[in-house]
């Protein structure tokens, strides 16, 4: 049976007239204007008897949204399924302190997985390693104190990595420059057909030199022959569909054989009493030092080894053939031959006498003698 009224200072009279319930609770709910109101409940009985109760409160410009933004991770990243992921955000509102912002973060896969306020500065940062394998939609909500909200939201993929590996080249194998090499390996990943990753093959000298990729089986062959001459550290890399990698680092050297050395023999006709030496001068396009090898062969299927053929190896008529093979400490390069005929060595005449050799008279007899060898045949 009791009458109320509620004013206001600003809008006066509001419009509340629900009846109270038999334990005497009234409400109602308006919108007041924005300022400082004094509101005043008014009650009266039936007998005309009245009391009032004030209240001030101030009514703020009407509410704005809060604003946030996802800084990091970089939209479509991917990371290994265990890695920890920085999630960092800015966050604000114009009407309440950025700490009081109810904040959640959550994956399209797996739910929510933290509510971390973020700072007075609206600073936002977790650390979290626990997204499953999959291409995950990570949202940022934000709501004020009124449940206006805002969200953000970044593409993540976690995954594993390929696994990579290179069966040839190996590392410290040495090639001829012009040659094709052989490249051949295997390459694998759980989520994605090995012939969608991407390979790249890079030399510290040369660059990126190919992309080609495996069968679908994982295999991968080809050959190339155009690196050039040096040293190489070879940088193989497969990407696959999250962005994760698998690196292989090789290092091998691509020669340039050394010249055919020039070879001059000394003596150049010689006999059977005759040692010959062999005088071999060559270069290097590559700067390297540059050894020679001696191999020589007669026509009778007498070999010796050495820069020097001894005179106790030869026979007369013998031709004799040398090989001088160069080296520059990594591989032989083109070889030259010489060739050389053994020929007589002329007989020798030594103590040779005649006696009498005084006191001789008209019909004296004289024998003559002397000491004949040679080197070559027995004399007679």
């Amino acid at each position: 049976d009791l009458t109320y009224s509620w004013e206001s200072t600003l809008d006066g009279v509001l419009p509340l007239s629900s009846p109270p319930t038999s334990e005497g609770l009234i409400s109602g709910y308006i919108n007041l204007s924005e300022g400082q109101h004094a509101i005043s409940l008014f009650v009266e009985d039936t007998t005309g008897k009245s009391n009032v109760v004030d209240l001030a409160l101030t009514v703020g410009e009407e509410n704005n949204s809060p604003s946030c933004e996802i800084l990091t991770p970089n939209p479509n990243s991917g990371y290994v399924v265990g890695q920890n992921i920085d999630f960092t955000a800015m966050v604000s509102d114009e009407d309440i302190n950025n700490d009081l912002l109810s904040i959640s973060w959550e994956s399209d896969i797996d739910g929510g997985f933290n509510t971390t306020s973020a700072n007075t500065a609206g600073e936002l940062t977790v650390v979290y390693d626990g997204l499953s394998i999959g291409n995950h939609i990570v949202t940022l909500k934000v709501e004020d104190d009124v449940g206006a909200t805002c969200s953000d939201t970044v593409a993540v993929a976690v995954g594993t990595p390929p696994t990579l590996t290179l069966a040839s080249p190996l590392s410290g194998d040495v090639f001829t420059v012009g040659n094709s090499i052989s490249f051949s390996g295997t390459v694998e990943d759980q989520e994605d057909v090995p012939s969608d990753l991407t390979i790249s093959w890079v030399s510290d000298l040369d660059g990126e030199f190919s992309t080609q990729g495996s069968d679908s089986s994982g295999n991968i062959a080809f050959g190339y022959g155009g690196l050039s001459a040096g040293q190489h550290n070879l940088s193989i890399v497969a990407t696959d569909s999250d962005g994760l990698t698998a690196l292989v680092a090789q290092s091998i050297r691509v020669n340039t054989p050394p010249d055919a050395p020039e070879v001059i023999l000394n003596p150049q006709s010689p006999n059977t009493t005759d040692g010959i030496i062999a005088i071999a001068t060559g270069s290097d396009a590559d700067g390297d030092t540059v050894t020679f090898g001696y191999e020589w062969f007669s026509n009778f299927g007498v070999s010796y080894t050495g820069s020097s053929l001894p005179s106790s190896e030869t026979t007369v008529g013998e031709v004799w053939t040398l090989t001088v093979t160069p080296n520059d400490g990594y591989i032989d390069g083109i070889a030259t031959t010489a060739t050389v005929t053994i020929a007589n060595t002329e007989p020798t005449l030594t103590n040779v006498y005649v006696t009498p050799n005084s006191t001789v008279y008209n019909d004296s007899v004289l024998t003559c003698s002397g000491m004949v060898t040679d080197a070559d045949k027995t004399l007679t």
